[in-house]
């Protein structure tokens, strides 16, 4: 139904009202009803049942005018909040709960938000996987050849479903947000969820690295130890599903004979080898190494001389990925990795690699490295033909630091930095995305693109040149007089013309 409505303050609006009866007709909610599995609780048929009901009773009302330069549009059971002001003091940031969007008064906003924490608690779903997983378990259980698998799975789902809440569940606050323009998008929060994950309260020791140039992304933080813990525990839980699963189907005949060897082959070599790695992996991340991690995607690598590759490419940017980790125990890190790289030779020999030795590698099996030291790190690296420079993958470790790089280059510059004071001490979750550094690397690496035709490269320049406003995007996440902010900053500047 559209009406015209006329707001105390003189405005002219299109209002809209939707009857959610005619909008939700009665046979949906009872084809809802009807898909819900026989083992499923009465409750959720209750609570599916009083959900569609209160829907239907519902009626709201839009309203879309303009009011000076600006476009508003608002929402509700009623319009009665649909007036204007130009004193803070009689308007919604009287309220208490709004009072901190009271300094940004001043810009350009574009929007600002308020949600309380009853409803992004209501809206926070603790348990996301698990009603898909139930769904499929129930209708296996329909199934006389599934019907014993289903109900091995139905255990364990038990059992994942807490798991899934300690990973997924989180503590809101009322949030309050306002975004403005100023030389690009800005947007400042404060409350929302509880970020579980990290710890807000220590100094970041990477932070200056993702502001270096030519950095495409970048993030560091330090990690909550607790929260990782359970991570790893449902992630564990999960993946034990989905083997035993495969374990059943197998059993049941349905990967067929040759299957049924494969997985037989694959439990005998690979499983035990990859849980030892796994161990490893999760020793070194547990006892050798501390909190605070950094990612860094660079593109100030040069490509080397590389066979079958036209001689243009030789000194084009090149990605490199960077890894960094605080080390707190180094011992504990040789130790696991001593124990990856014999899980790897391990897994060769399985293969028909053989044992290693100075003149015959088996097959898959890695050499000893060779190591250098610069910059305060040790790297070490393997001998490989063509690989060099930017493209040799790299570990660099000392007493405080783990760097795993894509790049020998990279690792051993971003060691040296690291051992410079920070100008800036910043605490919280920090990151960076360059638009405008990615658009450039798709540029730069277009024109080497081999058999392209000059009408594409044409079309690709005239693509790019609508990213060519668009620059820095900044975030960070903090903890500030006991409550959680989260400020956004992208750099956009306005391009009128292209030559």
């Amino acid at each position: 139904k559209l009406t015209d409505l006329k707001s105390s303050d003189g405005f002219d609006f299109k209002t809209i009202t939707v009857d959610m009866s005619q909008v939700i007709p009665e046979s949906q909610k009872n084809e809802a009803l009807q898909k819900i599995t026989k083992d499923s609780p009465e409750k959720a048929r209750e609570t599916i049942s009083k959900l569609f009901d209160n829907l239907r009773a519902k009626k709201f009302l839009f309203a879309v005018g303009a009011v000076g330069d600006h476009l508003d549009l608002a929402c509700g059971k009623n319009l009665d909040h649909l007036k204007f002001t130009t004193d803070p003091a009689v308007s919604l940031l009287s309220k208490p709960e709004l009072s901190p969007l009271i300094p940004f008064t001043g810009k350009n906003l574009c929007a600002i938000t308020y949600i309380n924490a009853a409803s992004l608690t209501a809206m926070n779903d603790p348990q996301p996987f698990i009603p898909m997983l139930r769904g499929v378990i129930s209708a296996m259980k329909e199934s006389a050849m599934f019907q014993e698998m289903a109900n091995k799975l139905d255990t364990q789902l038990a059992e994942l479903a807490p798991l899934e809440s300690k990973v997924y569940g989180s503590k809101w606050t009322d949030l309050i947000a306002a975004a403005w323009w100023d030389s690009g998008f800005h947007m400042s929060s404060i409350g929302g969820a509880t970020p579980r994950y990290m710890q807000a309260d220590k100094p970041l020791n990477y932070a200056a690295l993702i502001n270096k140039p030519g950095v495409l992304f970048g993030m560091t933080y330090h990690h909550n130890a607790e929260y990782n813990i359970a991570f790893q525990a449902w992630m564990e839980k999960l993946t034990s599903m989905i083997y035993s699963g495969a374990q059943e189907l197998v059993k049941a005949g349905v990967a067929g004979q040759d299957g049924g060897q494969q997985f037989a082959m694959f439990e005998q070599l690979f499983l035990p080898t990859w849980k030892k790695f796994y161990q490893a992996d999760r020793d070194m991340s547990e006892k050798g190494l501390g909190k605070e991690q950094a990612l860094i995607i660079d593109v100030n690598g040069k490509m080397p001389t590389l066979p079958m590759l036209p001689p243009e490419t030789k000194g084009m940017k090149l990605p490199r990925i960077t890894s960094i980790n605080e080390v707190t125990n180094r011992a504990e890190v040789d130790k696991a990795w001593t124990a990856m790289s014999a899980s790897i030779n391990s897994l060769s020999r399985a293969f028909g690699g053989g044992e290693p030795s100075p003149k015959t590698p088996p097959l898959f099996a890695l050499p000893d490295p060779i190591n250098s030291e610069k910059n305060g790190v040790t790297t070490y690296f393997y001998g490989m033909p063509f690989f060099a420079g930017d493209l040799l993958p790299c570990a660099s470790i000392n007493e405080k630091v783990l760097l795993l790089s894509s790049s020998k280059d990279a690792a051993e510059s971003y060691a040296g930095e690291i051992n410079k004071p920070a100008e800036q001490k910043l605490d919280g979750f920090i990151w960076k995305l360059d638009i405008g550094v990615m658009s450039d690397l798709i540029s730069s690496a277009a024109t080497l693109t081999p058999m392209e035709k000059p009408e594409q490269a044409k079309e690709l320049k005239d693509n790019l040149k609508w990213l060519k406003p668009f620059h820095a995007m900044q975030g960070r996440t903090y903890q500030e007089k006991g409550e959680w902010r989260t400020t956004l900053d992208w750099d956009i500047r306005d391009v009128v013309s292209f030559d």
